[in-house]
């Protein structure tokens, strides 16, 4: 369970940075681990706090200062490694380098001794005793000094590879929560995922070999100059079979290079892929759907599978075969040449030579590895970089306190406009659309906003031209034009693009504690127009003022799995007045009471043990408890009961938060004479603007301007105590059933025709509705062709033009 707490906690050091040094050199600070190990388990506890150096928020600063200089540099100069070694200091990697280069030099003394020594017992060479006695000692006092460089050069490394995770994971999460939605549609969860998990290991791994690799060649050398000095020419046909495996290492680590990053690009779609069925669990279980879902994931598990396999058969043919056998062909080559040159094999130079073979086969061995390592660790920064140098949201709010003194307005839009994506990434994913008019040419201009406009009716009609299909908008009737793709196919449909197109020329002006209402019909860009104001979108033109503390209750409550408690406090210190007051004003003194732990009661992942009336409620005590200056409430009455939302929209709305900026948006039409304004949307626009004597004197019917809200309202007054929030296993129950029965009148899309959709785009998500018990059984369905994740609401059947809509949050195309 995840936790929030805003108690303060004493800083606790590390056991290293605790530990002196004499203590950090013999690595004793480890013994009472150790210890603990051996006399029972060890706990998360036992191993003490993270060492400071290692700390995510400790090195991101430095990032962050590195990453801009390096931003500086053209593309194709930019280099991740650069800005990591940076932030870490390069100094401490060369110092690593140079007690491993201690280590490997110690490692030739032993067998330069022993071939003294060896010569001295052979009597080709007499030594005194006290050369001897020093030889001796020194064959007891390098192995140790060497030792103890090489695991500090091994901690020095690993705690370079452990700063590089960290700082990387921390800058990943940073970084995904900062992307524009254009950004959003090239970097899927999947992506992000593998990069948390994977790329980021592999940084890791590498710095655990990056000493052995530097060290490696230099130790080869003196391998074979020693080797030199006692057989000879002997060692260049050694030195002969390293060269003529070379070529090999080349290829395989090529290879493999390839390998992984198709393997990377297939775990993406399969992290992504299942995802989504997860997110779509409940629906996939009511229509029995398992195993066609289980084949579908299978394929890319095989695929990802068989680049396994190939991996794994380079890496043993590659590595066992070619590369690890070298070491053990070299002394046999090298002692058979040296044999037919004439020369005689003694034991001194038998020993001395195996001694030399034993210490080039572990350098040989993980200079491979570490190269290997090296080039898959390419493949993660690259995949990183590209990452982080995507677009972010720029912001654009205008936060000067002082502002309000002009003025008198907390919030003020003028002339603003906004899109979900850019225009840039709408034409990656344009179909190439032709116009072909069978009467006459179809003229295409330009209106006064600069939008291509094609001719639909000569003299007459003009429309946008399409640039992407987007089927929550209204189709253009044209018996003249005929729309072609690339492919030739025939396209029926003019869109209208509201990706580029989401908010156009708005004008607002809210003061200080008003309760401004925003009404309009599904798809009118209500959620958009919140986001807009909240800097969620690309700002195309105007200017956004928005001053003071904000508090935003989405359509779709965001849920902690933590307690009760801790979904409200959201970090923030407990104060009983005021959490009493936010569980009275969301209503949820009820629901607490029915909680078998009261406000301790674990909320399961995204809610799950809550139904959707609940989330939302629990979500509005949060924005309730934060005290902020500014509410931004996105129809949060529409998942509650009736006699729940007339309490919410009195007791919290009206009454708690009187002293607020409260910009709610809803469908209640006979609550709007208690806001101070009233906005009226309608597809991205405000067509009518006032306080409700204001419009109605105006001769406006804001019930005619908005008809779903009209018919909606018409079995809902918020006074009716027979309608109830559907739990969300019973509404999908009831979905499901609803939509297998025409599936059985083929009215909606069958069962393969979901299959067959993009294998990377599918799933169903639904949200919890409000809906009259004698509805259930009487619900039109109307065929979802996107199957992008979008929730669907249903609105009672006993209106005549009821249906359920598909609607992304605010017409969101991200």
């Amino acid at each position: 369970m995840f936790s929030i707490s805003d108690k303060s906690k004493k800083i606790e050091l590390s056991k290293e940075d605790e530990a002196s040094l004499f203590s950090r050199i013999f690595l004793i600070y480890l013994n009472d681990i150790f210890k603990k190990g051996v006399s029972g388990n060890l706990n998360h506890s036992d191993l003490g706090a993270t060492s400071n150096q290692d700390k995510a928020h400790v090195l991101y600063d430095d990032f962050m200062i590195q990453w801009k200089e390096e931003v500086k540099q053209p593309k194709e100069k930019r280099s991740l490694w650069y800005v990591l070694w940076r932030t870490v200091g390069y100094q401490r990697a060369i110092f690593g380098l140079m007690l491993y280069g201690i280590y490997a030099a110690f490692s030739f003394g032993p067998v330069i001794i022993l071939n003294r020594l060896t010569q001295d017992l052979q009597g080709t060479e007499k030594l005194s005793p006290k050369v001897e006695w020093i030889l001796v000692a020194l064959l007891f006092v390098l192995p140790v000094v060497g030792s103890i460089c090489q695991s500090q050069s091994n901690i020095v490394m690993n705690h370079i590879g452990i700063q590089f995770r960290n700082v990387l994971i921390n800058v990943i999460y940073r970084k995904s929560l900062r992307l524009s939605p254009s950004a959003r549609q090239v970097s899927s969860t999947g992506q992000i995922i593998n990069m948390f998990s994977n790329d980021t290991n592999q940084l890791q791994r590498f710095m655990q070999f990056a000493n052995i690799m530097v060290i490696a060649p230099a130790q080869i050398a003196v391998c074979l100059a020693l080797l030199y000095q006692i057989v000879g020419v002997a060692t260049f046909v050694g030195l002969a079979l390293m060269i003529v495996l070379f070529p090999f290492t080349g290829a395989i680590f090529g290879y493999m290079t390839y390998l992984r990053t198709k393997k990377v690009k297939v775990t993406d779609v399969r992290v992504k892929l299942m995802n989504e069925i997860l997110n779509g669990i409940r629906v996939i279980k009511n229509y029995a759907w398992e195993q066609a879902f289980h084949k579908k994931i299978n394929v890319q598990r095989m695929k990802e599978l068989d680049i396994l396999k190939q991996l794994a058969y380079v890496s043993a043919i590659g590595f066992t075969i070619i590369l690890m056998a070298a070491p053990i062909l070299l002394p046999v080559v090298m002692f058979f040449t040296y044999v037919k040159l004439g020369n005689k094999l003694d034991s001194a130079t038998a020993f001395t030579a195996l001694s030399l073979f034993n210490l080039l086969q572990f350098p040989f061995t993980f200079l491979p590895l570490g190269l290997a390592m090296y080039s898959q660790s390419l493949v993660s920064t690259r995949r990183m970089l590209n990452f982080f140098i995507a677009e972010e949201l720029e912001p654009y709010i205008d936060t000067d306190d002082s502002k309000e003194q002009l003025d008198g307005c907390v919030i003020k839009l003028t002339n603003v406009s906004s899109s979900w994506l850019t225009e840039e990434v709408v034409k990656l994913t344009t179909p190439n659309i032709e116009v072909d008019n069978k009467n006459h040419d179809a003229e295409v201009k330009k209106d006064d906003k600069g939008i291509e406009m094609v001719q639909l009716e000569e003299g007459k009609t003009y429309a946008e031209l399409p640039t992407i299909e987007d089927t929550s908008l209204e189709k253009v009737d044209n018996n003249n034009l005929i729309l072609t793709t690339s492919d030739n196919i025939p396209v029926d449909k003019i869109y209208i693009n509201r990706a580029i197109n989401t908010i156009n020329n708005v004008n607002l002006d809210v003061k200080r504690g008003q309760l401004v209402a925003i009404v309009g019909s599904v798809g009118s860009g209500k959620s958009s127009f919140l986001s807009t104001m909240l800097g969620e979108l690309h700002l195309t033109s105007g200017y956004v003022r928005v001053l003071g503390n904000v508090s935003y209750c989405d359509q779709r409550p965001w849920i902690l799995n933590a307690t009760v408690k801790d979904n409200i406090l959201f970090g923030k210190p407990y104060d009983e007045a005021k959490f009493n007051s936010a569980l009275h004003a969301a209503n949820l003194y009820d629901d607490i009471k029915v909680l078998q732990g009261g406000v301790n009661t674990e909320i399961g992942e995204r809610g799950i043990n809550l139904s959707g009336g609940q989330k939302a409620r629990v979500a509005l005590a949060r924005a309730v408890y934060c005290d902020a200056d500014v509410y931004f409430l996105d129809d949060p009455l529409s998942a509650v009961d009736a006699h729940v939302g007339q309490h919410i929209f009195n007791e919290c709305i009206i009454k708690t938060l009187a002293n607020k900026t409260r910009i709610l948006v809803t469908h209640h039409v006979h609550l709007l004479h208690h806001c101070d304004l009233i906005v009226v949307l309608e597809d991205g626009s405000i067509k009518a603007c006032g306080t409700y004597d204001e419009l109605s004197k105006s001769g406006l019917d804001i019930s005619k301007l908005v008809p779903q809200i009209e018919e909606a309202n018409k079995t809902d007054e918020l006074t009716s105590p027979r309608s109830r929030t559907v739990s969300e296993a019973d509404y999908e129950i009831m979905v499901a059933k609803e939509i297998e029965s025409r599936s059985r009148n083929n009215s909606i899309s069958n069962e393969n025709n979901f299959l067959n959709n993009d294998e990377e785009s599918f799933g169903v998500q639904v949200e919890k509705v409000l809906l009259s018990e004698e509805s259930y059984n009487n619900v039109e369905i109307i065929e979802q062709k996107s199957f992008e994740y979008k929730p669907l609401t249903i609105t009672p059947s006993n209106a005549d033009d009821s249906r359920i809509r598909s609607e992304s949050s605010g017409n969101r195309s991200r």
